[in-house]
């Protein structure tokens, strides 16, 4: 289980918006009934691209814990976009791509592999 989409994205700084229900990304297949019961959304993916842009972070209490790092949550938000409000999209993407540890070339690596390259380059047109 991984934090991604509007969790990752808070805890990465690019949301001020404090997330109502935890987003989590798990491999096709998994099941845990406790999730339902919690307030998490969940989402799955291919076991392929699961583990794809993982890192460990600190939160602000000092727990460690298992998110996708920027440009694969950018990657992520993208790609659900038609479900997210579109000015949280906006203002991650513009915060992603201003700050000091942008990573171009590693955001079109995983915009390829995730098959969302064409929305991707849309985006970065508007925005660098």
């Amino acid at each position: 289980m991984i934090y991604s989409h509007e969790t990752a994205l808070y805890l990465h700084d690019l949301s001020d918006r404090d997330p109502l229900e935890y987003a989590v990304t798990v491999p096709y297949g998994y099941h845990n009934a406790y999730l339902k019961n919690e307030n998490i959304k969940l989402y799955t993916v291919k076991k392929e691209i699961h583990l794809l842009g993982v890192m460990e972070k600190e939160t602000i209490f000092g727990i460690k814990i298992i998110v996708y790092n920027k440009a694969r949550t950018i990657c992520d938000i993208l790609k659900d976009r038609n479900n997210m409000d579109i000015s949280t999209v906006n203002e991650a993407i513009r915060k992603s791509l201003t700050g000091n540890d942008k990573d171009l070339d590693l955001l079109l690596d995983y915009g390829d592999k995730l098959k969302i390259s064409s929305v991707l380059r849309k985006y970065l047109d508007i925005f660098v």
